[in-house]
């Protein structure tokens, strides 16, 4: 919890888990009421899509805080993903976000034909 205090207040604070609210610990819970938008429910592939900070359509946006009003987050909840950030570092480039349905596929075909081989880390 001291990480949590240690953010600067003014910073948006954005939690990403795989859990419903019923499923948390009370360590979890506390940890989520300290953010500004919650990002909550199981990736399910067969409602994998477009959508903005979520690879699956069932998963749910919350602002435990209540920085965010309820038509804020409909209104995200209707976006489309902002797509994916590229970054080389050292060897390696690194992709952050939430990528548009195949984008992933696509750009693994693209590096496989230029004879570079892509291993995926974190995925949800």
């Amino acid at each position: 919890m001291d990480f949590i205090n240690l953010i600067p207040k003014d910073m948006d604070k954005m939690l990403f888990t795989g859990f419903e609210l019923n499923e948390m610990s009370s360590l979890q819970k506390e940890v989520r009421s300290r953010m500004d938008i919650s990002i909550e429910g199981r990736y399910i592939a067969s409602k994998s899509g477009d959508f903005l900070w979520r690879g699956s359509s069932n998963k749910e946006l919350f602002s435990p805080t209540g920085k965010y009003d309820s038509k804020t987050l409909e209104q995200w909840g209707k976006s489309s993903s902002a797509g994916i950030s590229v970054h080389l570092e050292d060897q390696s480039i690194l992709f952050y976000g939430v990528p548009k349905k195949g984008a992933l596929k696509e750009l693994e075909t693209q590096f496989k034909a230029r004879g570079i081989t892509l291993h995926r880390g974190l995925t949800t």
